[in-house]
């Protein structure tokens, strides 16, 4: 210790005759409260109406903290009022609680993100160029503004669907051929229509979208088409190109239209990865609430992993109308399981906008849930574990923050294909035992049987972001006297649109 003491003595005091003081040359740690060099990058092409998140701006502050606020927006050289920057935001460091490896704790403060500026969903920002003056701080002494230091141009909206009702038209020589006028899903209307294919054949109204016989052409043969329809915006000159939204049958006398099912969505459900099934697969994602912890390794690693697809003949058939020829089952294994569980399988959002008024859409899906153990039930006689179905239209990307409808009881389902549908979803196993709810119906037995439920789509058909979600859940909180064994299957997940 005295050595140590005697080294430190020595190491000052020649500091104290050999260090010049150099805290004011140029180049040393500057500790004022003065912010240089504030700049954002300029963003350009976000959209109407859409969340947007700019850049962390480049500020050199001397590696001090800096807070942030508004102070105006404009455009065209007009201050927009609090109708828009009501939805505008400003990150700003925070206090952050950091434990130590001693046990003791220390509070810093988090500059992660500082000065990034938010724009809120379903804001009134239309498009146009904005121009963004904040303000920004060391301390409250000193504080210093900068006049539109963020430039932000906004593009249109694009449109995101086009419909036709009817669907399906017959062009004959001769006739007044022409389909309906084109309606425009969500977007900014300041459009125009162009062909994208077959203008050989056809021609289009720019305003309208109304598609009429070419009258160069002159039809000799029996012709299918479906157009691409291009909607070009008049504000940017962008292009969304919609193919296969109408059929025109081309003939020298009437011929009957075949309007068929629409399968417009059948995923195949193949993982992604067979190492990762947390990574999801072709048309879902996954996720894992509740229980998992306690279980072996391996378990997680086979929830709702790829295995055979449905072997009923509905399910068949469909697969054959519907062109699908490789897909596979999800499955869960119930593998001796004893403690309260929760996991998901949510379905990729898709739009139903484009059906709306001419289809009846439809939601289908195959599940097959054997219970194998000794006791099926709890000692009740209530089922340990269920698949319950929800959809939103506002999916968050986290099952636990979304706003969920249960939608069992609304479904339409059949028994392995054996011609009676009933309302609802068959109660999970023999349907044996004491029933103190009374939902069990020995007439409903699907256990180990593949069952098709069905969900009508009507009220949902304005929505363009329709997420379906699976989740398997356990009903006990408390160890069950014969722990759960057994597996469940769901297949063949899709939607379709049948023409009116």
């Amino acid at each position: 210790m005295q050595i140590i003491k005697s080294f430190l003595l020595a190491v000052i005091i020649f500091c104290s005759f050999s260090c010049e003081d150099k805290s004011f040359e140029s180049g040393s740690i500057d500790l004022s409260s003065n912010i240089d060099d504030l700049s954002y990058a300029e963003l350009i092409g976000a959209r109407e109406y859409s969340e947007i998140v700019s850049a962390s701006p480049f500020i050199n502050s001397n590696g001090q903290v800096v807070y942030y606020d508004l102070i105006s927006i404009s455009k065209d050289d007009v201050e927009l009022s609090d109708e828009f920057t009501q939805f505008v935001s400003i990150i700003n460091p925070f206090d952050e609680t950091v434990q130590l490896n001693d046990g003791s704790s220390v509070t810093i403060k988090n500059a992660t993100n500082a000065g990034q500026i938010t724009i809120g969903e379903n804001n009134v920002f239309e498009n146009g160029d904005y121009y963004f003056s904040v303000r920004a701080w060391i301390d409250q002494d000193n504080i210093f503004e900068f006049d539109k230091i963020w430039h932000l141009k906004i593009g249109p909206e694009l449109v995101s669907a086009v419909k036709y009702c009817p669907v399906s038209y017959n062009f004959v020589t001769g006739e007044d051929n022409l389909t309906s006028l084109a309606e425009l899903g969500q977007g900014n209307p300041d459009i125009y229509f162009e062909l994208g294919s077959d203008q050989d054949k056809l021609t289009i109204d720019s305003s309208t979208g109304e598609i009429a016989l070419n009258n160069s052409y002159s039809i000799t043969e029996t012709v299918d088409i479906s157009p691409i329809i291009n909607v070009i915006s008049n504000i940017s000159g962008e292009v969304v190109a919609f193919e296969n939204i109408l059929n025109i049958r081309l003939s020298q006398t009437p011929e009957p239209l075949d309007t068929g099912v629409n399968y417009f969505f059948y995923p195949s459900l193949k993982p992604k990865s067979k190492g990762n099934l947390a990574a999801g697969g072709d048309g879902y994602s996954r996720q894992n609430i509740l229980g998992f912890e306690s279980q072996p390794w391996f378990y997680a690693q086979r929830l709702w992993w790829e295995r055979p697809r449905a072997d009923s003949s509905d399910a068949i058939s469909t697969r054959t109308e519907a062109g699908i020829t490789e897909n596979n089952a999800l499955t869960h294994p119930y593998w001796t399981l004893n403690n309260p569980v929760e996991s998901w399988v949510i379905i990729d959002p898709v739009n139903l906008s484009q059906y709306e008024g001419c289809f009846d859409v439809k939601l289908q899906i195959w599940t097959k849930m054997n219970l194998t153990s000794d006791q099926i039930y709890l000692d009740d006689g209530r089922t340990p574990v269920d698949l319950e179905f929800y959809i939103s239209d506002n999916y968050t990307d986290d099952v636990t923050t979304t706003n969920w409808t249960l939608v069992n009881p609304h479904m339409q389902s059949e028994i392995n294909s054996n011609g009676t549908v009933f309302s609802g979803r068959p109660y999970p196993g023999d349907q044996s035992g004491p029933d103190p709810d009374n939902v069990k119906d020995t007439n409903k037995n699907a256990n180990n049987l593949w069952v098709r439920s069905e969900l009508d789509l009507s009220d949902y058909v304005s929505s363009t972001a329709f997420t379906f979600a699976i989740r398997n859940v356990t009903y006990f909180e408390t160890t069950p006297a014969t722990p759960i064994k057994g597996v469940v299957h769901i297949s063949d997940i899709h939607y379709k649109a049948i023409e009116k």
